[in-house]
């Protein structure tokens, strides 16, 4: 604990006490000075994800659209893939969600119509996968 502070305790038969960790008033030579102890640093830790609290009842082309701008992506919708399952990109989306990542909350906004999603090339991919797909790609 002194360490982080440049500090020591020095200790003498009527006891110890805190003084700097290089002794200034001590005699100079290679012996006398003892280095300064450096506190360890702790390793830096990455930062923690970004976390997101998404409240939203729109159509599903303005909903990927605001999501796409949020996240600096450009908004692209496969409408013949919608098409081919029946959804429109004007259907209604509803999303009460808190706490998640950006990668949950995409999923939140497009699994309830059975789409996907990917980042291609900073573009936010929404599309409806093939009826035999059984995981969605990023």
């Amino acid at each position: 604990l002194l360490a982080d502070y440049d500090l020591r305790a020095a200790w003498t038969a009527d006891g110890g006490e805190v003084v700097p960790a290089v002794d200034k008033a001590a005699p100079a030579g290679p012996t006398a000075e003892r280095p300064a102890i450096q506190p360890r640093r702790r390793p830096t830790e990455d930062p923690p994800e970004e976390r997101h609290t998404l409240r939203l009842e729109a159509p599903l082309d303005q909903a990927v659209a605001a999501l796409a701008r949020r996240f600096a992506l450009a908004p692209e919708i496969d409408a013949a893939s919608l098409a081919a399952r029946g959804i429109a990109p004007a259907e209604i989306v509803r999303v009460r969600v808190d706490n998640l990542t950006r990668d949950e909350l995409f999923d939140a906004v497009v699994e309830p119509l059975g789409l996907a999603w990917n980042i291609d090339g900073g573009a936010l991919r929404v599309f409806a996968p093939p009826a035999s797909a059984t995981s969605q790609p990023r």
